[in-house]
């Protein structure tokens, strides 16, 4: 897994490429929701994303909440990934 962020004024975006599991999301929810703090717009664009599980949508949930208030969508979701987010009901913050 690897993941980077890209900051513009009060918005950021993470990019999410590989597998995000029981195994990486922790690493991720460490690292992004430490970065949210005064950011009006947070993007998660998950294009290289291949894989998402309950641990993935949960760390999403995590740094959802770690900016309230936010504008918070989540983009280029397609395959497997797309259909966890609908199956499990977090595809309203999808935003592509």
């Amino acid at each position: 897994m690897d993941f980077k962020k890209t900051v513009d004024g009060d918005s950021i975006t993470f990019a999410v490429k590989g597998d995000l599991d029981m195994t990486t999301s922790p690493s991720f929810t460490k690292f992004a929701t430490g970065e949210t703090a005064g950011m009006r717009s947070i993007t998660v664009d998950l294009a290289e994303l291949d894989y998402i599980s309950s641990a993935g949508l949960r760390s999403i949930m995590a740094l959802m909440k770690s900016a309230p208030g936010a504008d918070f969508k989540v983009i280029n979701t397609s395959g497997i990934v797309r259909e966890v987010f609908e199956i499990s009901g977090f595809d309203r913050v999808l935003g592509d």
